[in-house]
């Protein structure tokens, strides 16, 4: 590869040279000549290995960026909505981002014309026409960077111009999720319809999801071994669990399947019907509980919530209520799903009260002595609180010693500086005497 600056001659005849750069360079046996269209040397080299690159692509077969500039926007994004459901994403998720970027990407002739400047003007003409949030209209851009970045790395596109664009300041959410308490709970399942009960205990108990529910049959529910089985296909992190049943929750889901073989229903699915949200509130009403306070909103996703505060309230430890809510991370089990009232707060509290033992108190200690130090006669040594890093208590044959705290008696040679005084504190004082020293 050769960059260079062809020379010509002018009207005048004298020789001068072209102001851009161009690269000379052999792809099979075959010669090229191409302008890069610029007169920066740097940038020229970087568009002249560019250019060798799609050369050799082109050459080998393989799509390249002019072949994708070639397609029609339409039929690309239909292409990466089938590379989507190619990697497992759902139906749903596979719909939604293609209605997206077609929204976004309305009115763009080609993909070349696709800037960071058409981007910014495509998200406010979506966020403006839809009165979209910052929060949804943050999910357009990343739905955009996720296509782009899919031609980048399939070697199709160069670049992927999302990057440069800056998502939209999102604002402290309004929405709030509160989670039920263990009396509303049992309320909410003591009046519903059984089979609705049966759905929110499961739910309560388990933290499924709604689609995880509606999804679920009793192929995956093992009463025996007391346990339900989430497949990977209906997981939202695409991973099969399996989840422990609590035992009211096994009886419940028993006696269901009961009902449902007494009445002939064989759909094979354990709730045919998941409650509404209509319906919810219904229930909610009929329990004396109300659906939106000052503390938040209950929807039948704060039933997830509530078995995440369940398990706080349990104490659970963090790591293993995250593999139960199936987290990617615990800040989402602790942070988000968690609700832990202010009574909750009071209960942590009173169980860290000190008892009188327990209260610190400085104690000054004298120390003379012809070697710096004396036995423990008169002035026993308080034993140390655990943890402190002192010693268990006063042994005999132990002193003070100028600097250098607890040590054995010395009954050699000394090297201490004689009528040495220091000031020793004692930082515990316990609710028992030391050992005097011999």
């Amino acid at each position: 590869m050769h960059i260079h600056q062809p020379s010509y001659r002018d009207k005048n005849g004298k020789r001068q040279k072209q102001r851009t750069w161009c690269v000379k360079f052999y792809v099979g046996g075959r010669c090229f000549r191409v302008s890069t269209g610029t007169r920066d040397k740097r940038a020229a080299e970087l568009k002249a290995r560019e250019l060798l690159r799609e050369a050799e692509l082109r050459a080998a077969g393989v799509e390249t960026h002019h072949a994708t500039t070639d397609i029609p926007l339409p039929a690309l994004i239909d292409e990466y909505g089938g590379e989507l459901a190619r990697r497992g994403r759902s139906a749903k998720h596979v719909s939604q981002t293609r209605e997206r970027l077609k929204r976004l990407l309305e009115g763009l002739p080609r993909l070349a014309d696709l800037d960071p400047s058409r981007i910014k003007t495509a998200l406010s003409r979506v966020a403006e026409r839809g009165a979209l949030s910052p929060r949804t209209t943050n999910y357009y851009r990343a739905a955009l960077h996720s296509f782009l970045g899919w031609l980048v790395r399939e070697g199709r596109w160069t670049t992927n111009p999302v990057q440069a664009v800056a998502r939209s300041a999102v604002a402290e959410s309004t929405f709030s999720r509160r989670a039920l308490t263990g009396e509303e709970l049992d309320r909410l399942l003591a009046g519903a319809p059984p089979d609705r009960a049966t759905c929110y205990r499961v739910a309560a108990t388990t933290g499924l999801r709604r689609g995880e529910l509606e999804a679920l049959s009793w192929g995956n529910v093992d009463l025996e071994a007391a346990t339900v089985t989430v497949r990977a296909a209906t997981a939202k992190n695409r991973r099969e669990a399996v989840l422990p049943l609590a035992p009211e929750t096994r009886d419940a889901l028993r006696a269901l399947r009961d009902r449902q073989k007494s009445a002939g229903k064989g759909s094979g699915l354990v709730f045919p019907r998941v409650p509404s949200k209509r319906e919810l509130l219904a229930d909610l009403a009929a329990a004396g509980i109300e659906g939106e306070t000052e503390a938040g909103l209950i929807d039948f996703h704060a039933l997830r919530a509530t078995f995440a505060t369940l398990l706080a309230r349990a104490g659970v430890p963090l790591a293993l209520a995250q593999r139960l809510m199936r987290h990617s991370t615990p800040v989402l089990t602790s942070n988000i799903y968690t609700r832990l009232e202010l009574h909750d707060a009071a209960g942590a509290v009173a169980r860290i009260a000190l008892s009188p033992e327990k209260i610190i108190v400085p104690t000054i200690v004298p120390v003379e002595g012809p070697d710096g130090a004396f036995s423990c006669t008169s002035w026993p040594l308080a034993r140390a609180r655990q943890g402190s890093g002192g010693v268990a208590a006063n042994a005999p044959g132990t002193t003070l010693a100028a600097g250098k705290g607890l040590l054995p008696t010395d009954t050699g040679e000394g090297t201490r500086t004689p009528d040495t005084r220091i000031m020793i504190p004692l930082l515990y004082q316990l609710s028992y005497p030391g050992e005097g020293c011999a």
